[in-house]
């Protein structure tokens, strides 16, 4: 398969794609994988719109990729994104048009090595859909919406959807690889919805939360191979957190907040759940007492932080690193030509492992003073 920037050149000579030549590196990524291909994201975007694709990275931090068409005609604009794994799928959240007022969809996209080009369009709604050119995407879309349609909602019900759609997928023409991709998205789906119930209905937390859980770590670990971090199964981890938080505490070190850890210690041995319980830790406001030192060390046992310890080490002392890019990306220079550049782009053009920023203001005396 061509390589990203190839793919790109190509198809900006058959589209008329609008690219951003931005080196997408893996720096918001923890997991040491080997990087194995890259496809190309295609988005016909309408005229003032923007779409920004909000997926997850390998440690459940915020990783966007934005498409904004600044004319005032209808423009294709394309942007790469590396597959991991042999077979990907991701839960994109969508944000287009202001962004005071974002509109957002759910979408669950299929990326598999055989795809080079992922097309997508914008509609009048400010929804963003699938194009008539992909073949497997536009089944994830449907089975999310035959989900939302069940009135309702009950466990029973949910799990009859969920053998429907299994049953369906079976009769899809897709390879073998293909379809066990789909149906794990869909058992993923339905303990999304189960997990849901429960936070919503004290009433059956202990009578039905211990059966779902089993069965949840069961499906993690029985498909590890195929899963990818995603929204939907960090709402999964974070609904799953909630839950438990209402159970009596088994350790008091730990706290509420962390219990499931010691309660669930099969569901820690999931990789995705030692990538979230990362996540808790770095982006709790409750850092450094009792509770967060002992999931710490907990966490510091898992496989998770041995494969990457030198990186999370540092962020465990300087703070997280999406905070940090986020932080860094919302600081705005003016250049000489009067250009606002944020600190990321200049990052992106110089890639250097040091930087030196000489900070000056109009107010500045001594400023004022070093530039004559």
């Amino acid at each position: 398969m061509p390589n990203a920037q190839l793919l790109v050149a190509l198809f900006f000579s058959f589209c008329s794609c609008m690219t951003n030549q931005k080196n997408e590196k893996e720096n918001n990524s923890l997991l040491n994988v080997i990087e194995s291909d890259s496809v190309v994201i295609s988005i016909k975007t309408l005229p003032l719109k923007s779409v920004i694709l909000n997926l997850r990275d390998q440690a459940f931090n915020n990783v966007e990729l934005y498409f904004v068409n600044k004319s005032n005609s209808t423009q294709t604009i394309c942007k790469s994104i590396k597959v991991v794994k042999p077979k990907m799928l991701t839960h994109f959240a969508i944000y287009m048009g202001n962004p005071k007022y974002p509109v957002t969809f759910n979408h669950a996209i299929l990326i598999s090595k055989k795809v080079d080009t992922l097309y997508l369009k914008t509609t009048d709604s400010s929804d963003i859909v699938n194009d008539y050119k992909n073949k497997t995407n536009p089944f994830l879309d449907e089975y999310i919406s035959s989900i939302s349609n069940i009135k309702g909602k009950t466990v029973d019900l949910l799990k009859a959807e969920k053998i429907k759609q299994i049953k369906r997928i079976n009769n899809l023409q897709l390879d073998t690889s293909e379809k066990r991709v789909l149906s794990s998205y869909v058992e993923q789906s339905f303990y999304y919805s189960v997990f849901r119930i429960l936070s919503n209905n004290n009433n059956n937390l202990k009578e039905y939360i211990n059966s779902y859980l089993i069965e949840f770590e069961k499906y993690l670990i029985t498909n590890s191979d195929i899963i990818t971090t995603n929204s939907q199964l960090f709402e999964i981890h974070s609904l799953i957190s909630s839950i438990v938080e209402k159970s009596k505490v088994v350790n008091p070190l730990v706290c509420n907040r962390y219990e499931y850890v010691y309660k669930y210690p099969n569901l820690i041995k999931a990789k995705t759940s030692q990538s979230y319980l990362f996540y808790q830790l770095t982006h709790d406001n409750l850092k450094n007492d009792k509770c967060w030192m002992s999931a710490k060390s907990e966490f510091q046992k898992l496989e998770f932080y041995t494969a990457n310890k030198k990186k999370i080490d540092s962020i465990f002392k300087n703070g997280s690193l999406s905070n940090i890019l986020t932080l860094i990306n919302k600081f705005t220079l003016i250049n000489p030509k009067n250009e606002p550049k944020t600190l990321l782009q200049i990052f992106e053009k110089n890639n250097k492992d040091f930087y030196l920023v000489d900070f000056w203001a109009t107010w500045c005396i001594p400023c004022k003073k070093e530039s004559i």
